[in-house]
C-alpha cells in the first residue's frame, strides 16, 4: 500500500514538475520598483505574421473566399428557384482548380435524387444571408433532370 502512495507522490511530483517546465523558461521577475507600464490597444488590426520557417502559408481565410465545407450541401438556384444541393466538388489533380461541381437534384428529401455534374464555368457563386454561400447556374431545373446521371470513377 505504501508504495503504492510513494508511487502516485512521485508522479504527481513529475507531472508538476513538466507542466511548470511547459509554461516557458524565461520566466522573469517584474523590477518592483520600476512602473508598470500597459500597452494601449491598436485601433488596427495587426497584420499576421507566419512563424518562422512556415513561409508560404496562409494564416487567415480571406472574405473573398469560401471553404469547400461550406459548398458541400449549398443551394444551387435558377432564376431564383431551386434546384438542387451542391454533393461534391470536381478538383483537376495537377493544378488543384476547381473544374465541377456535382449537384444532386430532383427526389423528394433526397429519395430519388440524382447527380449531375455542371462546369464551373456555369455557376456563379455567391455568399447569401449569413454568409451561406449559393450556386447561381446558367441551367434550368427542366435541363438539370434530363442531364446524364454523373458517374464517378471507379477506383481499383
Amino acid at each position: 500500500m505504501s508504495k503504492k502512495i510513494g508511487l502516485i507522490l512521485v508522479a504527481l511530483g513529475l507531472s508538476t514538475g513538466l507542466a511548470f517546465a511547459q509554461q516557458g523558461g524565461d520566466y522573469q521577475r517584474s523590477n518592483p520598483a520600476a512602473p508598470e507600464t500597459v500597452p494601449m490597444p491598436s485601433a488596427t488590426k495587426p497584420e499576421p505574421t507566419p512563424a518562422p520557417g512556415v513561409a508560404g502559408t496562409i494564416s487567415q481565410q480571406a472574405a473573398n473566399q469560401i471553404r469547400t465545407r461550406e459548398l458541400i450541401g449549398a443551394k444551387a438556384v435558377h432564376e431564383g428557384s431551386d434546384v438542387g444541393k451542391v454533393d461534391d466538388l470536381l478538383v483537376e489533380e495537377k493544378n488543384g482548380k476547381v473544374v465541377g461541381v456535382v449537384l444532386s437534384v430532383g427526389g423528394v428529401f433526397g429519395v430519388g435524387d440524382k447527380l449531375v455534374a455542371v462546369p464551373w464555368e456555369q455557376i456563379d457563386l455567391i455568399k447569401g444571408e449569413g454568409h451561406q454561400p449559393i450556386l447561381y447556374l446558367a441551367m434550368s431545373k427542366e435541363q438539370l433532370e434530363v442531364a446524364p446521371y454523373f458517374e464517378p470513377s471507379k477506383l481499383d
